[in-house]
């Protein structure tokens, strides 16, 4: 398959199987316990097309939601977790080697967030197929496959990145989050049997967005599933 980026015209063939993985999360706000916890399913929709692959997680900056509260839920999704690896904006950042070069080659390489200047830099990254959705797939070698369309949700574009590496359409993963067995066994010595139980976790990464869902808004649900004989 011809890659349909014009940076990068590589010769992929269709069973492509990669075998080390890299995936680059971004910093900031896109390292927040939510973004992160946005991502579970993505990250098995990469072990489900590549079960074989060692994956490794870049993140940015600062520790790794997966390595502190959200690590019970990585499970077999991650394999390895890179230090600190922030990518510089600035003209020398962009044309500088990033510091991972100088250590390892990777097979794929897929870039989840989508500011020009680290796309421009992870590329330079050894690799044999690199995705990105920056610039409608500018820098890609792979677009998703014929079917899928353009959506604003976050799940399903990260899911559309997962569709252009394996260059085949996809059962979507569940978005189904599955608790380990201890967090399970103490949310039932806390919560009596009987009724239904909704968990309802306000809260937002950034203020500064414009995306801070209204508290009432949180209210109105939780008076709903009230309605609906549950226990928020």
């Amino acid at each position: 398959m011809r890659a349909t980026g014009p940076v990068g015209q590589k010769t992929m063939s269709e069973d492509f199987d990669p075998r080390d993985i890299l995936l680059y999360i971004g910093h900031g706000s896109d390292n927040a316990i939510g973004e992160n916890l946005i991502k579970v399913p993505f990250m098995r929709a990469v072990r489900e097309a590549f079960p074989s692959a060692r994956v490794s997680w870049v993140h940015g900056s600062g520790e790794s939601q997966f390595q502190s509260i959200l690590k019970p839920l990585s499970g077999d999704l991650i394999d390895e977790i890179l230090p600190d690896y922030t990518l510089e904006d600035s003209l020398g950042g962009i044309l500088g080697w990033p510091a991972l070069s100088q250590r390892r080659r990777f097979d794929l390489v897929i870039d989840t967030q989508k500011r020009p200047q680290k796309t421009v830099r992870l590329r330079r990254l050894a690799n044999t197929c690199f995705i990105s959705a920056t610039w409608n797939y500018w820098f890609s070698d792979r677009r998703p496959p014929a079917g899928f369309f353009h959506s604003m949700r976050l799940t399903e574009r990260l899911f559309a990145l997962v569709a252009a590496a394996a260059g085949r359409i996809l059962t979507p993963p569940s978005h189904v989050i599955g608790l380990p067995d201890d967090i399970v066994s103490a949310a039932a010595k806390l919560l009596p049997d009987g009724p239904t139980y909704i968990g309802l976790a306000p809260g937002a990464g950034r203020q500064d967005t414009g995306k801070m869902w209204p508290y009432k808004e949180y209210l109105a649900v939780a008076l709903a599933q009230v309605a609906k004989g549950r226990t928020p």
